[in-house]
C-alpha cells in the first residue's frame, strides 16, 4: 500500500505542476488581444492534468517542461537517509536535510521514520477517498430524489421538466437527463436548451464526473481542487461559447439576460457541484461579459489553439530528460560507475589521522542514484559493498558551508579549496548513519563542468549539531571489477 501511494503521490505533484502552468496560461488568455482565444481550448489542456493522473507510465523527452518525472522515489521507504528529488536545486536544499535529520534510519528499530510515516499517510489517503465517494453517493441520490418526479416534455425525450428543480441542469451519464424548472419563459427556455444540449454534444456530462472521481483519489492535492473548479467554469465558457456563435447580437443579449435569470445562490451551487452540469453556475458575470463580447475566431486563431494545444502537451505531457551543460544525462546517470580515490586533494589540520588514496576505499554509483563504498579487507583481500544512501542534488552554493578554516589543501597548487570547485556544475550528497562508528557520516559529490570528480568527506556524533570535515579526494573512474 506504501509503494502505491508514493506512486499517486508522484503522479499528484506532476499534476500539480501541470495545473499551475494552465492556471499561467488562462491568466494570459484574459489580456484582450487574446479575447478570440476559443474557449474549448483551454478545457483541452486540462485534459493533460488528467491524462498525468491515470497514466502511471508517460514517455521521456527533451522538450518535457516539468522538473522531475519522480520526486519522491520508490526507494524512499528503504533508503537509510530519505530524500526528494523535486528537479529544483533549491527545494531539495531545503527539503532534504530537514529529512535526512528527522526520518533518518535508526539501527535499534525495525522500520524507518519514514516506512511509519507513509504508512500513516497511506490509510489517511484510503479515508478521505471514502469520505469523497459517500459524499457523491449522498448528493447524486439526493438530487435524483429530488428529480424523482419530474414529467418528459413532448418535444424532446431527454427534456424533463420538475417542480422541485430552481436551476436548468443536465444529469446522468449514460442516459443523459435535462431538466428545467416549471413553468419556464420560451425565450429563456430556447437559451438554455442551446446551452445544455452544447454540454451533451461536447460529453461534458462524461468529463465532470470523472474529473470529480480523479479529484477523490487525489483529493490531497489543493492544485487539483482548484483545478477541478476552474475546470467546471471553462466547460460552462465553452458551452456559452458554443451557442453563442450561432446567435445574432440581440440573441446573444437575451442569452447574457437568461444566465442572469437562471444563476442559482451559492448554496445550491455547493450542494450540486459534484454531479450535474448547471446552466447558472457561479461566475456568471464573466460569463455575461465574454458572451456580449463574443466574436467568431478566425481560421488563423483556431489554427494557433491547436498548435499551443499539441505543445502544451508535449510539454507538460512527459516526464523530462535532464541534461547539464555539457550534453550528458541527468547527474545522477553522469555519474553512475566505479570510482577510485586517485589523489587527497584536502585534509583537516586538526586530526592527526589522514587517509590516503592508496588506502581509500573504493566507490560506486548504481544506476538509482544510491552511493556505495567497496571496502578490502586487509588481510584476505576479500570485498565488501557497504550502501551508504542514496544521492541527491544539492544546491552548489551548499559546498561553501563545508569547509571551515582548518580545512587545507595538501596537493596540487595549494589553491583555495573554493578556487578548486569553481565551475562544479552539480553537488549531490547522502548521509551515513555507521552503528559500528557511532558516527554520522556525510558524503559529498562534487561534479565539475570538465568532467572532474570530488569526494569530500566529513562527519559528526549524535551530539554535535555541525559535520566537521576530514578529507576530500579527487576520484577517477575505474573498470568494474
Amino acid at each position: 500500500m506504501t509503494a502505491v501511494f508514493v506512486s499517486v503521490l508522484n503522479l499528484a505533484i506532476n499534476a500539480g505542476w501541470v495545473a499551475l502552468a494552465i492556471m499561467g496560461l488562462r491568466l494570459l488568455l484574459k489580456l484582450p488581444c487574446f479575447r478570440r482565444f476559443p474557449r474549448w481550448c483551454v478545457c483541452l489542456l486540462w485534459a493533460v492534468v488528467g491524462l498525468r493522473l491515470v497514466c502511471p507510465f508517460t514517455p521521456e523527452t527533451h522538450f518535457s517542461l516539468l522538473p522531475s518525472g519522480e520526486t519522491v522515489p520508490l526507494t524512499v521507504v528503504t533508503d537509510p537517509t530519505p530524500a526528494i528529488r523535486s528537479g529544483v536545486s533549491s527545494i531539495n536544499a531545503a527539503v532534504n536535510p530537514i529529512l535526512a535529520e528527522r526520518f533518518a534510519a535508526t539501527p535499534q528499530y525495525s522500520a524507518n521514520p519514514i516506512q511509519i510515516l507513509l504508512a500513516v499517510l497511506s490509510y489517511a489517503w484510503l479515508c478521505g477517498i471514502a469520505v469523497m465517494l459517500l459524499y457523491l453517493c449522498i448528493s447524486t441520490l439526493l438530487l435524483y430524489h429530488r428529480v424523482r418526479f419530474a414529467t418528459r416534455t413532448p418535444d424532446d425525450s431527454r427534456v424533463f421538466e420538475c417542480e422541485s428543480v430552481q436551476s436548468p441542469f443536465v444529469l446522468g451519464i449514460i442516459r443523459p437527463r435535462i431538466y428545467l424548472p416549471y413553468n419556464m419563459e420560451a425565450e429563456t427556455r430556447a437559451d438554455v436548451l442551446a446551452h445544455e444540449y452544447a454540454h451533451l454534444a461536447r460529453r461534458d456530462h462524461i468529463v465532470k464526473p470523472a474529473a470529480f472521481l480523479l479529484l477523490t483519489v487525489y483529493w490531497f492535492q489543493p492544485l487539483l481542487w482548484a483545478a477541478y473548479f476552474l475546470l467546471c467554469r471553462d466547460i460552462e465558457a465553452a458551452c456559452d461559447e458554443r451557442a453563442a456563435k450561432r446567435f445574432s447580437d440581440a440573441e446573444r443579449r437575451r442569452y447574457a439576460a437568461s444566465l442572469v435569470r437562471c444563476s442559482v445562490s451559492a448554496k445550491t451551487h455547493a450542494a450540486i457541484s459534484a454531479c450535474p452540469l448547471t446552466f447558472g453556475e457561479n461566475d456568471v458575470k464573466t460569463r455575461v461579459k465574454s458572451v456580449l463580447s463574443y466574436r467568431k475566431p478566425t481560421v488563423w486563431i483556431i489554427a494557433a489553439a491547436v498548435v499551443l494545444c499539441a505543445v502544451f502537451a508535449m510539454c507538460f505531457g512527459t516526464d523530462p530528460v535532464e541534461k547539464t551543460a555539457s550534453g550528458n544525462t541527468d547527474p545522477v546517470s553522469s555519474l553512475s560507475a566505479h570510482y577510485k580515490a586517485a589523489e587527497l586533494v584536502l585534509a583537516n589540520g586538526m586530526f592527526s589521522f589522514v587517509q590516503t588514496a592508496e588506502a581509500a576505499p573504493g566507490y560506486s554509483v548504481d544506476s538509482d542514484g544510491v552511493l556505495w563504498e567497496i571496502r578490502t579487507d586487509s588481510e584476505t583481500g576479500a570485498e565488501t559493498a557497504v550502501r551508504l544512501g542514496t544521492l541527491t542534488e544539492c544546491a552548489p552554493t551548499t559546498a561553501e558551508t563545508h569547509f571551515p578554516d582548518s580545512a587545507v589543501l595538501i596537493s596540487g597548487t595549494g589553491e583555495d579549496v573554493r578556487t578548486l570547485l569553481s565551475g562544479t556544475e552539480h553537488v549531490l550528497e547522502t548521509v551515513y548513519d555507521d552503528p559500528a562508528l557511532d558516527l554520522i557520516q556525510r558524503y559529498t559529490l562534487f561534479a565539475k563542468e570538465d568532467g572532474t570528480v570530488y569526494l569530500l568527506y566529513s562527519h559528526k556524533s549524535a551530539d554535535r549539531e555541525d559535520f566537521i570535515v576530514r578529507w576530500m579526494y579527487r576520484l577517477t573512474e575505474v573498470a568494474e571489477t
